[in-house]
């Protein structure tokens, strides 16, 4: 990829989206090239997976829960740390972006966000499902929890047109993942 390259899938595994693999090469490009530096790219998603943990679970219940999701996050069993440390094709990435793609949904839930700040929401959460999508298939659950939370929340609000237009922005940038 430093090269030139532009794989859409991971080196030897094509039903992965190759997201892990770009990011590890913008380390290359930035630190050089060593396995610590490849390592940099799934150890930034499973960073930023503790931070979502953290802020989800202190959404559900509180900031005490969050603390608690986080450290369980940080110090796993040996198969997940295994998996978030090494370059296997991208399962940091799907827990990332499950997580962020929840938190940002019950966000939206719990918050009812004003028009303007429900488009933003919109288009993060429909980038969030796009990218799972092209990662991997395991991000279809995290998908189909985030999409049924808009749902009720879009029921909630008796079907506001602001709201279903927003729901309807988050299926067009979603469905792109399939391209």
């Amino acid at each position: 990829i430093v090269q030139g390259d532009r794989p859409l899938f991971f080196y030897g595994q094509p039903y992965f989206g190759a997201l892990e693999a770009y990011v590890a090469a913008i380390f290359i490009g930035l630190f050089g090239f060593s396995e610590f530096i490849i390592s940099l790219s799934p150890i930034s998603f499973t960073l930023a997976w503790i931070i979502f943990s953290y802020l989800l679970f202190s959404r559900i219940h509180n900031g005490t829960a969050g603390l608690i999701a986080a450290a369980c996050t940080a110090f796993p069993g040996y198969y997940v740390f295994w998996y978030s440390i090494a370059t296997y094709g991208g399962y940091p990435v799907i827990f990332c972006i499950g997580t962020a793609m929840l938190w940002l949904s019950l966000r939206v839930w719990q918050e009812n966000v004003a028009n303007i700040s429900l488009a933003c929401h919109a288009a993060c959460i429909g980038s969030l499902m796009a990218i799972g999508i092209w990662v991997h298939p395991l991000t279809f659950p995290y998908i189909a929890v985030a999409a049924c939370i808009l749902g009720m929340f879009c029921r909630r609000e008796h079907c506001r047109t602001d709201i279903v237009i927003s729901l309807g922005l988050i299926v067009i940038i979603a469905l792109s993942g399939f391209v």
